[in-house]
């Protein structure tokens, strides 16, 4: 259900009230965006920097570091649209008390859920990077003829 359908069904509010809603929930998006534009940039120039510095150390290790730097700045991308749309929905909820606090918790989780999401397949494929070469040579060892 998309929040201007949300807005609609369930606020009870007049036309006029839900465009000037819907006018600066679309502003508080586009400054939103505007900042993770700015955070993103000054992010991509401090992971070159110590990707640079880190490739004389264990170019294996920068591969993963700017592997977590994607998986971080996508979670904080989809965090930032859920927020920007649990705040209007909980916004327009203050007028019943009890769907407020629901609202607000519903929005805020979906970050955690976004973190956990790439989380999971980000590790797995990590540790299948670092463990099958560690696996392989155990049993060269080991099982050797």
């Amino acid at each position: 259900m998309s929040s201007m359908h949300y807005l609609i069904v369930f606020s009870g509010v007049s036309l006029f009230e839900l465009s000037v809603v819907f006018f600066l929930s679309q502003k508080i998006r586009d400054e939103a965006m505007t900042f993770l534009r700015e955070e993103y940039k000054i992010i991509a120039l401090v992971a070159i920097i110590a990707g640079l510095i880190g490739y004389f150390m264990s170019p294996l290790a920068v591969l993963l570091f700017i592997y977590g730097v994607v998986l971080s700045m996508r979670t904080g991308f989809i965090g930032m649209h859920a927020a920007t749309d649990a705040n209007v929905r909980t916004t327009m909820s203050a007028r019943d008390k009890g769907a407020l606090v629901v609202i607000g918790h519903l929005g805020g989780g979906i970050m955690g859920l976004a973190v956990h999401s790439f989380g999971l397949p980000g590790l797995s494929i990590i540790l299948f990077i670092i463990i099958t070469p560690l696996i392989t040579t155990i049993k060269r060892f080991y099982f050797a003829t």
